[in-house]
């Protein structure tokens, strides 16, 4: 009888610590890594096997995306989808994790917007931040609760969709096709986890310092990086090397 109730006790403490476990790797970051975008790691959702590869799937729309980004988008989906043999050089797979195609509104994931300056001016109150922002991306989870610095601790993490808006400031004058290309490839990046570079990290040999970064805020860079590509190989545990 004794042995009966130590058992059944057992049980229920192996039943309750697995579900303090399912709690915890669901609202507690997996690891710290510098370069994420929040300190609590976010992951693109969608994935695809193609050729034995696991890949971020972005399923993108630009319907609502006018001049002067729009002549940039299908070269910023073609660089994300090509970043990885662009740096192959470096011994890194040669074959793509990121599959970005275009397609409709209703079966997109991705969505490129540009913003009215009306909407812009009330989105930032007005204030001379109106004119620092490029650009802006919001990440929601696979339930459509906003993924953002206010909630990232407390909701899923895994990211369903997201928006990126463009700012009615940025013209073709003031910033030529491959900045502008650069901007909606930086916030793709965003999209899927990527941080602005700030500092080294060991797990990263290729610093932005030095090998550049999409993500820094020059966006003159032709192709995410091999400082870039690292981080996703690492955030998304894709193994670095062949």
């Amino acid at each position: 009888m004794i042995k009966t109730v130590h058992k059944k006790c057992f049980n229920q403490i192996k039943v309750l610590f697995a579900t303090v476990l399912v709690i915890l790797s669901t609202y507690l970051p997996t690891y710290t890594y510098s370069h994420e975008i929040y300190s609590y790691p976010i992951r693109w959702y969608t994935k695809i096997t193609e050729d034995g590869k696991t890949k971020l799937y972005l399923k993108a729309n630009k319907d609502y995306l006018d001049q002067p980004f729009l002549e940039t988008y299908t070269s910023s989906l073609s660089n994300w989808n090509n970043a990885w043999s662009a740096n192959a050089n470096y011994n890194i797979h040669s074959v793509s994790h990121i599959k970005c195609i275009d397609t409709t509104y209703s079966n997109a994931n991705l969505f490129f917007c540009s913003a009215s300056k009306e909407w812009w001016q009330q989105l930032f109150n007005y204030s001379y931040e109106q004119y620092e922002f490029l650009a802006l991306t919001e990440n929601y989870n696979i339930y459509g609760t906003k993924v953002d610095s206010s909630t990232v601790s407390s909701v899923d993490r895994n990211i369903g969709k997201s928006i990126i808006y463009l700012s009615p400031y940025v013209t073709s004058t003031a910033y030529n096709f491959i900045q502008r290309r650069g901007i909606l490839m930086h916030e793709m990046g965003h999209a899927i986890g990527l941080g602005h570079p700030n500092g080294t990290d060991s797990r990263n040999p290729y610093s932005a310092q030095t090998y550049g970064s999409i993500m820094d805020n020059y966006f003159n860079e032709d192709y995410p990086s091999i400082h870039d590509v690292y981080d996703i190989e690492i955030m998304y545990n894709f193994n670095c090397r062949y």
